[in-house]
């Protein structure tokens, strides 16, 4: 991914790595985040990253253009996750307002 941003010499700041069931049902449980019940994180498959002074948007981006595993987009929390599981992709807005369609009266 450094490579796709022309910053091979970059630093990735991992923000989570491994987590035990433990964790990451406390996480589930919590409401604060969308853990998976099943996630690649138990398994030492994922990382939660980011790259100072490279926008979010752009890591992500880097990252599906690489065509492996999942990439979660966080845009909230400026970061990423990617993991060696199957090819797929998500974004988390934890606060996203769902607008109704209310009919006007005249």
């Amino acid at each position: 991914m450094l490579a796709k941003l022309n910053r091979p010499t970059s630093v990735i700041e991992i923000l989570c790595g491994y987590r035990t069931k433990e964790t990451n049902d406390a996480l589930r449980e919590s409401g604060t985040t969308n853990a998976a019940e099943h996630s690649q994180h138990i398994e030492g498959n994922a990382l939660d990253i980011r790259v100072p002074g490279i926008p979010v948007v752009e890591l992500r981006d880097a990252a599906l253009s690489l065509g492996a595993g999942g990439v979660g987009y966080y845009p909230k929390s400026q970061f990423i996750h990617v993991d060696t599981g199957p090819l797929r992709e998500w974004t988390f807005s934890p606060h996203r307002i769902l607008h109704s369609h209310r009919r006007r009266s005249s």
